[in-house]
């Protein structure tokens, strides 16, 4: 067979430029970025000695000197995590981008444009409500775009007048209207404070949710399904680090819902905790704190770009995480001695209103003892892993990590990896009773670009792992799941 170029990884779409014939390709990274390439017969284009402009095997001191080819562009993880080649745009409906190689990131469903010579820029021209697995080109020239997951559709690409700028939106929390008193949060009239059972870990810090109905607004109620939202929907997340004294307030995000697809806003808290401001991208910040006992300690706090949350804030899992009658089946924060779903029913909030006998059981305290180990491991994946890793998630493979689903119907148990075996012998994605052939398990304990979850904290959850991996442990078949039971 003749070879007509190498040094590509994943080659993900690839298209010529009808007019100029030139060959362009998105190349999917391992595991920090993803590259486009113009591709011409004999060239190496670098993998696996590097990726992207970087050297990555080895990962310091790479000889990148010609014949080694550059990518005209790459793009890291603020930006998105999976790249969908494009074409370049010959039709006449988009004057403005003719000449452009358009793009797009599959998991966070962007599209942008680029032209050779310029800089790139990290600002999409289109989002997708979906992520992307590829774009079509008719006779004209008029490009089209796929989205996939169980509710795929094909979008024809139109030039519009540009939205409105984010600076319509509030640059300070205080400006948001979300609290009636910032020192203390004590949230505004309409705005409503919630809790979980099983938390999504974010390096350690304790978290404060809140969230608030447009006027006349209800949530679509469901026992194990995603519950539907109406456009204007807020939901609030606080984030602190630290204890007593030494607690700082770090960031608060802001998911908004809107007609189809759901935003997500990020605030970071200034040092004097006064107020927090709106980024308008992706940031790590060395956060100073100190715990109970007085000791102090620093975390590398990751602040999410807005195309980030859209990657954990899948279509797939209804967009808004966490809020589920699993989750919220518990005593309402504001309320001791009331059950949560009950107070907000009773406030009008659910339309259908809960059935009056559970058709769900809700999900355990991953820490809490007296409830047992499969039990408490299963929500741990469910908060953790199951956002993406669902029927119609993004992630190409077919695990359920739901905590509804039965052990052996996962995808997961005896299965071996699709992606990865992270140099585990006979690996399994979930090996019973054998937590070291165990793929799942050692994503959760990496640091690197292959961990998961994969964004959203500093470090690992040790006590998370540590409670899959005694699940693990003992389980001896994939029928071993009696303790988690139907749904």
């Amino acid at each position: 067979p003749e070879i007509f170029a190498w040094g590509l990884r994943n080659p993900w779409r690839f298209s010529f430029d009808r007019v100029t014939g030139d060959l362009w390709v998105g190349d999917v990274g391992q595991s920090a970025w993803e590259e486009i390439d113009l591709v011409t017969r004999g060239r190496n284009y670098g993998w696996r000695r590097m990726e992207g402009f970087h050297c990555y095997n080895p990962s310091e001191g790479c000889d990148t000197s010609p014949p080694l080819a550059r990518p005209v562009l790459e793009y890291g993880r603020a930006v998105g995590y999976s790249v969908t080649g494009g074409f370049v745009y010959r039709g006449a409906e988009m004057p403005s981008w003719y000449g452009a190689y358009l793009f797009a990131d599959y998991g966070f469903g962007t599209v942008f444009a680029f032209r050779a010579g310029e800089a790139p820029s990290a600002n999409p021209v289109a989002t997708a409500p979906g992520n992307v697995p590829c774009f079509g080109e008719d006779d004209a020239g008029e490009l089209y775009v796929a989205t996939g997951g169980s509710s795929g559709r094909l979008y024809r690409l139109v030039e519009t007048a540009p939205e409105p700028l984010p600076a319509a939106f509030p640059t300070t929390l205080s400006a948001t209207g979300c609290f009636s008193d910032l020192a203390t949060l004590t949230p505004a009239p309409g705005v409503l404070p919630y809790a979980v059972n099983a938390p999504f870990y974010s390096s350690g810090a304790d978290k404060a949710r809140f969230l608030s109905l447009p006027e006349g607004g209800h949530i679509g109620f469901s026992g194990t399904a995603p519950w539907t939202f109406p456009a204007g929907t807020v939901l609030v997340k606080h984030f602190t680090l630290g204890e007593g004294e030494g607690a700082r307030p770090v960031e608060t995000r802001l998911l908004v819902v809107g007609e189809g697809a759901v935003r997500g806003y990020s605030y970071r808290w200034d040092e004097d905790g006064a107020d927090a401001t709106l980024l308008e991208g992706a940031a790590v910040e060395d956060v100073a704190w100190h715990d109970a006992s007085g000791a102090a300690h620093t975390t590398a706090w990751p602040y999410p770009s807005r195309p980030q949350c859209r990657a954990c804030h899948t279509e797939a899992a209804g967009g808004a995480l966490g809020v589920s009658a699993r989750q919220l089946d518990r005593p309402a924060p504001d309320a001791p001695g009331q059950n949560q779903l009950a107070r907000l029913a009773a406030l009008g909030l659910f339309d259908p209103p809960p059935p009056d006998e559970p058709t769900w059981r809700a999900l355990p305290s991953p820490s809490d003892a007296a409830e047992p180990v499969a039990e408490r491991a299963r929500a741990w994946l469910d908060a953790n892993c199951s956002g993406c890793h669902r029927p119609g998630g993004p992630t190409g493979t077919d695990l359920d990590l739901r905590a509804l689903t039965e052990l052996d119907h996962t995808g997961a148990c005896d299965a071996p990896p699709v992606k990865d075996d992270l140099g585990l012998a006979d690996a399994r994605v979930i090996a019973p009773g054998e937590p070291a052939r165990s793929v799942l398990l050692a994503r959760l304990t990496r640091l690197d670009g292959l961990r998961m979850p994969p964004l959203g904290s500093d470090g690992f959850d040790v006590a998370g792992a540590a409670l899959v991996e005694a699940w693990i442990s003992g389980l001896t078949s994939c029928d071993d799941d009696e303790e988690h039971g139907d749904d």
